[in-house]
C-alpha cells in the first residue's frame, strides 16, 4: 500500500511540474538576431630583442659554447686514444706518401698502357656488426640461471647497402692507407743546335713567373721554390725574412698572422648589400706567445645599501677568483663605502703571501656607511696615467650596484668624468646581480672604459659569474687590439668601435655592414704582445670564401649600433645632439624589432 501511495504522488507531481514549464514557455518571445559574418581577426606578432642580449662576447655565452665545446673534445680525445692504439697495433699508423709516375716522356711513350693505379684512401677500421644469440642456442640450464640479460623477439635483418647505416652493413678488414698517385711531365720546346740547353732555351708561352707558378699550382703541382710566403701585412708572397723590416708610424712591426685566424660570415640580401660578423681566434700556435703582464684592481662596495646576501657572494665570488691570477699579474684589493680603502699602498707582486693577505682582507668586511661610487673608483683609473698607457693594462673589477647616496653624479656626467681620467690603459668590469642596480651606468661605464657590465639576475649566480670570467681571462696574449678597413664606408658601420683585449682561448667579433656591389672584405689588425713588440696582421677575404648565416646577423648589428648610440649620447652635454642620437636611435630600433631599454 505504502508503495503503490509514493508511485501516485510522484506522478502527480511529475505532471504538475511539465504543465507549470509549459505555459511558462508559451509566455517566453524570442527575436530573431541576425548576426554578421564574422571575420577572423588578423594575428599580429611584435618580436623584441633587448640590445644588450646580443652583445659580442658576452662571457655567460662563451662560458656554456666553452663548457660544450670542452665536454665534445674530451670525448673526441678518447675516442681518439683507442683508435689510435688500435691502428699502431695494425700498423695502420703511417701517413701514406703520394707516389711520382713519370708520364710522356722516354720508355713511357713506347709502352703499352698499363692499369691505372689504386686510388687514394685513408686506412680503414672494419664496419660495425650487430651481435644475437639464439636462445635455441643456449642450454637449458644457461637459461634458468638468466638474471640480468634482455629477451627479445628474433628481428629481421635487412642488409641495406648505404654508409649512413654503418651497424647493418657487411664488416671488412683492416686496410692501410694508400697514397695518391700524380703524374708529372716535362713541357719542352725547340732546344735549337746546341748539344745543351738552358732556361731561356725553353719555348716562351707569353706568361709572367708568377702566373706561370699559379698555373702551376692550380694544376696540382707547384715546386717547393714557389711556395708562397706569409700572407698579411707582409703582402701576398713576399718573405718577410727576406726584405727590410716593416714600419707603422716609425715602429718596427712583426707578423701577427701565424698566431690568430680570422672568419667572417655574411648575410647579403637581393640588392647584394648585406651584414657580416668577422671573428678573431688565436690558434694552437698562439702558445708561442708570452702572457702579457697586467695588474688587477678588485674594488668591493660593502655600504649599508649592498644587502648581506649580496655583500656574501661579492667576497666569496672574490676570495676564489683570487686563486685564479696569473703568476706574472700584480693586484690590489679595495673596499670602498663613502671613501675607499685599499689593501696594498701600491699593486703587488702575485704570490702565496700576497694572495693570503687579499683573501684574509676580503673575508673581514662588513656592512655599513654610505655610498660613493664615483670618489671611490676615480682616484685609481687616474693613477693609471703613471703607467704610460702602453706596458701594463689595468682590469679594473667593480663589485657594486651602482647606487651612490654621497657625491651623487647623473649617469652621463659619471661616465664622462671617468672616460676624461682613463689613459686607455684601464679596462672597467662591473659585476652587478639583483634588480636594484643602475643597469645603465654600470652598462656604459664598461663599454665606453674596454669593459662591459656583466649582470646576473640571480643573487646566487654571482660568484660562479665572477670567478667563472677572471679564471678564463688569466692569459692575456694581444693588448690595446685594433682594427682598420680598407674603406671609409665600411669602417663607418663597424661596431664595436674598440675592441677588447685578446685572451688566450678567447673569441673577439666586430659585426658590419657592406654596400651592394661590394667584392671583398680587407681589415687590418695590430696590437702588443707579452714583450712590447707592435703586431699587425693585414686580411683580406673576399664575399664568396665568407661563410654563410641568416638575416639574424642584421639585428645583431643593429643591436651594436643602438649600443652604440646610446654610448655617444651619454658623453655629449648638448641638448640638440642628445635629440640626433635619440631620433637616429629610434629609428634604428623601430626598423629591427629592437627594445631599447633606456
Amino acid at each position: 500500500m505504502k508503495r503503490s501511495s509514493y508511485f501516485l504522488v510522484s506522478a502527480t507531481l511529475s505532471i504538475a511540474l511539465h504543465a507549470i514549464l509549459i505555459l511558462g514557455a508559451d509566455s517566453i518571445t524570442f527575436r530573431d538576431i541576425t548576426r554578421a559574418p564574422s571575420t577572423k581577426p588578423r594575428s599580429m606578432v611584435i618580436r623584441m630583442i633587448d640590445p644588450r642580449d646580443r652583445l659580442a662576447n658576452r662571457p655567460n655565452i662563451r662560458r656554456r659554447i666553452n663548457e660544450e665545446s670542452t665536454r665534445n673534445l674530451a670525448d673526441a680525445e678518447k675516442a681518439a686514444a683507442k683508435l689510435k692504439k688500435l691502428f699502431e697495433k695494425e700498423h695502420l699508423s703511417a701517413v701514406p706518401k703520394p707516389k711520382l709516375r713519370l708520364k710522356g716522356l722516354g720508355r713511357d711513350i713506347l709502352a703499352p698502357k698499363l692499369p691505372e693505379p689504386e686510388k687514394a684512401r685513408a686506412a680503414t677500421a672494419p664496419r660495425p656488426k650487430i651481435i644475437e644469440i639464439d636462445a635455441n642456442d643456449i642450454s637449458p640450464q644457461r637459461l634458468s640461471a638468466r638474471t640480468s640479460e634482455a629477451m627479445h623477439s628474433k628481428l629481421a635483418r635487412t642488409y641495406i647497402p648505404t654508409k649512413f647505416v654503418p651497424s647493418l652493413l657487411s664488416p671488412g678488414s683492416l686496410s692501410g692507407g694508400i697514397g695518391s698517385t700524380i703524374d708529372i711531365a716535362m713541357r719542352m720546346g725547340a732546344l735549337g743546335k746546341r748539344g745543351a740547353f738552358n732556361v731561356g732555351d725553353l719555348a716562351d708561352d707569353g706568361l709572367t713567373a708568377q702566373e706561370r707558378l699559379n698555373a702551376a699550382a692550380r694544376g696540382g703541382f707547384t715546386p717547393m721554390g714557389g711556395i708562397p710566403g706569409l700572407r698579411g701585412i707582409f703582402g701576398a708572397d713576399k718573405d718577410p725574412t727576406k726584405q727590410g723590416p716593416i714600419m707603422i708610424n716609425g715602429e718596427r712591426v712583426m707578423p701577427l698572422d701565424e698566431f690568430v685566424q680570422v672568419t667572417v660570415t655574411l648575410f647579403q640580401g637581393r640588392d647584394g648589400s648585406g651584414y657580416y660578423q668577422a671573428e678573431i681566434s688565436p690558434n694552437p700556435r698562439s702558445e708561442q706567445l708570452k702572457d702579457v703582464p697586467k695588474d688587477l684592481l678588485f674594488l668591493i662596495d660593502h655600504s649599508a645599501s649592498i644587502s648581506a646576501g649580496k655583500l656574501k657572494q661579492f667576497k666569496a665570488g672574490v676570495i676564489e677568483a683570487i686563486e685564479y691570477l696569473n703568476p706574472s699579474d700584480r693586484f690590489n684589493v679595495v673596499s670602498f663605502t663613502d671613501r675607499a680603502r685599499p689593501l696594498f699602498p701600491e699593486f703587488m707582486p702575485y704570490n702565496a703571501d700576497t694572495k693570503a693577505r687579499g683573501q684574509a682582507f676580503v673575508a673581514k668586511l662588513a656592512r655599513g656607511g654610505m655610498t660613493d661610487v664615483f670618489g671611490s673608483l676615480a682616484p685609481y683609473v687616474q693613477a693609471s696615467n703613471s703607467s704610460g698607457g702602453r706596458d701594463r693594462p689595468l682590469n679594473l673589477f667593480l663589485m657594486t650596484d651602482g647606487n651612490s647616496t654621497v657625491n651623487i653624479y647623473d649617469d652621463d656626467r659619471f661616465i664622462q668624468g671617468i672616460v676624461k681620467k682613463n689613459p686607455g690603459n684601464v679596462s672597467i668590469y662591473s659585476f652587478s646581480a639583483g634588480s636594484r642596480v643602475n643597469r645603465e651606468l654600470l652598462d656604459f661605464l664598461g663599454y665606453h672604459n674596454r669593459g662591459f657590465n656583466l649582470h646576473v639576475a640571480k643573487l646566487k649566480q654571482f660568484k660562479g659569474t665572477l670567478v667563472d670570467y677572471i679564471s678564463s681571462h688569466s692569459s692575456l696574449i694581444v693588448a690595446d687590439l685594433k682594427y682598420q678597413a680598407n674603406q671609409k664606408s665600411l669602417e663607418r658601420d663597424i661596431f664595436p668601435k674598440r675592441l677588447q683585449h685578446l685572451y688566450r682561448g678567447e673569441t673577439l667579433s666586430f659585426f658590419g655592414r657592406f654596400p651592394a656591389g661590394t667584392k671583398e672584405f680587407v681589415f687590418r689588425l695590430q696590437g702588443r704582445d707579452g714583450t712590447g713588440t707592435l703586431r699587425a696582421l693585414q686580411f683580406r677575404r673576399s664575399l664568396k670564401e665568407c661563410l654563410r648565416g641568416s638575416g639574424e646577423l642584421g639585428r645583431t648589428w643593429a643591436s651594436q649600433k643602438v649600443f652604440h648610440l646610446i654610448g655617444e649620447r651619454t658623453l655629449t652635454s648638448s641638448p640638440e645632439a642628445k635629440g640626433r642620437r635619440t631620433r637616429e636611435i629610434t629609428k634604428v630600433a623601430e626598423k629591427f624589432g629592437l627594445l631599447v631599454p633606456y
